[in-house]
């Protein structure tokens, strides 16, 4: 093995020990917190809190990543690792510049120690206005898929996700192994190197990977088309620092050529900590240092073997050297300039050839389109072949890969089936936190979802509406759900999506091509979210709201059978419908008032559930009101009998509008 430079090993070595040292702190400390004298149980939390197993690696990785001379963009799978990441960020001052009360001086670190935790509403994990924070993560498997989508977007640096035992038997992540060639194509791919981080566990027992012998894990990455280099680490000394700076600049070498290499970091659990390789190191190994003289005593152990002297000044800053070995990961590129939106067709349309259309136009800017194996199954077929389009049959797979394409500043779009649809909830729910925690989230190329093939018309397996439920229920202003009447309005509708920022649209669109509503009310619906679509000629007496195309198909159908003066509202965003103090694009109480009168009785017809209505209309507190949606079938049934189990047949509707005004003529 060529000799790998002295002074990056030694600047490796000490960049390590200052990020462990720091992460410790922040479990343990809050007061003296370079140990510039013994530690006694006054300097101590309360109750220690927080992760320490994943430290160590992920500490070494990230240091070793930094004194190389390439521009690299480290992803970090485990959330836990945020404090590693705190402790960077507090050595290159952009912690201080985000909360200035951690400024790189001895009293901003014991303000972070302190408040560790929380840290002044940072949190603990991952964060995405701080270096390293492009993948903020919170549930395990999508680092490696993230990380293919921005690599293959990028512009040459080297995307470097680091991967722990418990993310590498997700099946999210076996997926991505296999599937890094649909994504990252050899002849056009950007550079990646995936770090996976072998220590034997995951949280508390034995993780399946970690626990094979080497040539089996290299046979398995193999076999998904991977060549892999391994470095062991056994007590983090500094020419092991030395032998895994020359492991990872071959590697980067490799990957720079385009090979597809994976690094295996051999290193245990918590090495350094107490407990090390084994479950007692995954939180805080030493629990109450603070009441336990031996426990305090192993602490200042444990603490003084980073020697704290060497790495920060008298003031509490990191010395010079330290400083030195910071170089600061890239920003996440900036967004396209937003799009104008075209006009919308003057003529009802087809959804295929529209929506198609729509997505070529947006190509040009960058859009990527991700589905599974079903473009042609929804109406989407011309787009199959396009090297912007990539179908995999994994919707978590999927919905990583969408959010790595739009943290590189361009646009993109999941296309699936309404009942594979929720497998994407928790990764949507995640953005949606990292949007709240960053000023910038504002300005990133909205993450766009487009909900087909629904339930009504599909086989019993294939039913279920719950991601636009939970999407509503969380009451997020950054979560848009669009339900258009008909296909003119959905692909006017997916234009806006794709040419803004910093929202997480959900737009559910029926493929058939329901009846075309009316055309003097789109724009008043795709800038308003609703519109009148019938007034009749005397005063109302009942208001029928429809929200979905297929409850627009139902309700005008009805309509036109009804001897019954009923005003007709169609919801084209269902937000329209909630409290103006938590929805900002609610309509406004008088206006309510006006529209849908108290003493009215109100129906409303969705496409979806009804649970996803009744926290939007509860607080509106309408006294007679009813919702009529999707409601689960005991057995496969036809579409017919699927609307009439669900109350939404003609004959069902058209007693309900009946009945109401009855109800509510005897009330007067």
């Amino acid at each position: 093995m060529a000799s790998f430079p002295d002074d990056v090993s030694a600047r490796h070595h000490l960049l390590w020990r200052a990020l462990t040292y720091l992460a410790a702190a922040q479990l343990y400390l809050r007061g003296n917190v370079t140990a510039d004298r013994p530690l006694q149980a006054g300097d101590l939390t309360a109750s220690p809190a927080g992760h320490w197993g994943t430290v160590p690696p992920v500490a070494w990785a990230l240091a070793g990543l930094a004194v190389q001379d390439l521009p690299v963009r480290p992803v970090i799978g485990a959330g836990h690792a945020g404090i590693v990441q705190r402790g960077y960020a507090w050595m290159t001052g952009d912690l201080g510049e985000l909360r200035p009360r951690y400024a790189r001086t001895r009293t901003g670190l014991e303000a972070l120690c302190a408040d560790f935790p929380h840290c002044d509403g940072l949190g603990a994990e991952v964060h995405p206005e701080l270096p390293a924070g492009s993948y903020v993560g919170g549930q395990l498997g999508g680092a490696l898929a993230f990380a293919q989508a921005a690599a293959a977007a990028d512009d040459g640096t080297v995307v470097v996700p680091i991967i722990g035992d418990g993310e590498a038997e997700t099946g999210e992540t076996a997926a991505a192994w296999l599937a890094d060639p649909v994504i990252r194509p050899r002849a056009e791919h950007a550079p990646m190197l995936p770090v996976l981080n072998l220590n034997g566990l995951r949280m508390g027992s034995a993780s399946l990977l970690g626990t094979r012998a080497a040539r089996e894990v290299d046979a398995y990455l193999a076999g998904t088309g991977w060549r892999t280099r391994w470095a062991h680490v056994r007590t983090a000394s500094l020419d092991e620092a030395r032998q895994f700076g020359h492991v990872l600049a071959q590697a980067l070498e490799a990957v720079r050529t385009g090979e597809r290499l994976v690094l295996v970091l051999d290193m245990p659990k918590g090495l350094t900590g107490p407990g090390a390789g084994t479950p007692a190191c995954h939180k805080t190994p030493l629990p109450d240092p603070a009441t336990d003289p031996r426990q305090l005593d192993e602490l200042r152990r444990w603490l003084g073997d980073y020697q704290p002297q060497r790495l920060f000044t008298t003031a509490g800053a990191p010395r010079r050297d330290l400083v030195d070995a910071l170089p600061r990961w890239p920003p996440n590129p900036p967004p396209q300039p937003p799009a104008s939106p075209r006009p919308v067709q003057s003529e009802p349309v087809t959804w295929s050839r529209a929506a198609e259309d729509v997505l070529r136009a947006h190509a040009e800017r960058g859009l990527r389109v991700f589905s599974p194996d079903e473009l042609a199954s929804n109406r989407l077929g011309g787009l199959t072949g396009e090297q912007w389009v990539t179908e995999v049959l994994n919707e978590p797979l999927l919905a990583a890969w969408l959010l790595g394409h739009c943290a590189t500043g361009n646009p993109g779009v999941v296309i699936t089936y309404e009942a594979f649809a929720p497998l994407m909830h928790t990764a949507l729910i995640q953005h949606a936190k990292t949007l709240r925690l960053t000023a910038e989230g504002h300005r990133w190329p909205s993450v766009n979802v487009v909900v087909t093939s629904l339930g009504w018309r599909n086989c019993y397996t294939h039913g279920d509406p719950s991601l636009i439920t939970t999407a509503l229920g969380l009451a997020d202003p950054a979560i848009r759900v669009y339900t258009p009447a008909d296909p003119r309005r959905a692909t006017a509708q997916l234009d806006r999506m794709l040419a803004d920022h910093g929202q997480i649209n959900l737009l559910v669109v029926d493929k058939h091509g329901p009846v075309q509503g009316p055309a003097d009310s789109i724009d008043a619906e795709l800038d308003h979210g609703w519109a009148t679509w019938h007034e009749p000629e005397n005063p109302p007496q009942v208001v029928l709201v429809s929200i979905g195309d297929l409850a627009a198909t139902q309700l005008t159908t009805t309509l036109a059978q009804l001897d019954v003066p009923a005003r007709h509202v169609h919801v084209h965003e269902p937000a329209v419908l909630g409290d103006p103090g938590r929805w900002p694009q609610a309509i406004p109480h008088q206006q309510w008032a006006r529209v849908f009168p108290p003493e009215l009785p109100m129906l409303v017809v969705t496409t979806g559930q009804p649970a996803a209505l009744w926290p939007l209309l509860g607080p509106r507190g309408h006294r007679r009101l009813d919702i009529r949606g999707w409601h689960e079938p005991p057995a496969p049934l036809p579409d017919s009998e699927l609307l009439r189990w669900s109350g939404m047949d003609i004959p069902s509707l058209t007693a309900d509008v009946h009945r109401a005004a009855r109800t509510a003529r005897e009330a007067m």
